[in-house]
């Protein structure tokens, strides 16, 4: 079978579209590292029954909220990261019942 530079042309380019989309298929997702996803911690004291009674009963009302925030720079991100490390641990400390 004879074929012309015009043909050869056309066939490589197929081919290479084809590979393309194959290759296209078969590749994955980056996903976000770990350190990459925001958390966000909430901390509060324990509320009594007494505290808890009255906190139902005056938040009847519509309250708001507004959380503030700014950017922080790489070494507050550093210093933020490493107390969110020791809180977590002795979270997990205190709720083993090894506290201090």
């Amino acid at each position: 079978m004879k074929s012309t530079i015009k043909n050869s042309l056309i066939l490589s380019i197929a081919l290479c579209a084809g590979v393309a989309a194959v290759s296209q298929a078969f590749t994955t997702e980056v996903r976000p590292a770990q350190a990459e996803i925001q958390t966000v911690s909430i901390v509060a004291k324990r509320m009594t029954e007494q505290e808890k009674i009255a906190f139902d009963t005056d938040s009847a009302e519509i309250q708001q909220v507004i959380v503030a925030a700014r950017r922080m720079n790489a070494e507050e991100k550093f210093a933020y990261d490493q107390q969110f490390s020791v809180n977590q641990k002795l979270a997990q400390k205190s709720a083993n019942g090894k506290a201090i």
